[in-house]
């Protein structure tokens, strides 16, 4: 099978990803993880409509969450890292679908 590479249209889907993501750690609900479990559940959708569609959606909200806390030169470390940590937290509770769920614990393994 060969390997996908990014084009400029899912660089977009990205963007929108963020966009999605600064409305998230905007919300009071955020704060938590049982809060932001909840909230990611309700958000999957968004990602979904915005993001390329359930399939691409899905895998950019997980790979886009964690890569929000992503610094190139220190990986996820420190206070980011830590964030990231409940981030990923709120992702085990296993109220997203299992796509996001499983991407976003790919794209932790990868990132620390």
């Amino acid at each position: 099978m060969a390997k996908k590479f990014l084009n400029q249209e899912d660089l977009h889907f990205y963007d929108k990803a963020m966009e999605e993501w600064s409305r998230i750690w905007n919300d009071p609900n955020s704060k938590t993880v049982d809060r932001l479990a909840e909230l990611l559940t309700s958000k999957q959708s968004d990602f979904e409509k915005s993001c390329g569609g359930s399939r691409l959606g899905r895998e950019i909200m997980g790979w886009s969450g964690l890569l929000w806390f992503y610094n190139a030169q220190y990986g996820l470390k420190g206070e980011d890292g830590f964030k990231a940590g409940k981030l990923m937290e709120a992702f085990q509770q296993r109220k997203c679908s299992h796509e996001v769920v499983e991407t976003a614990e790919k794209a932790w393994k990868l990132l620390r």
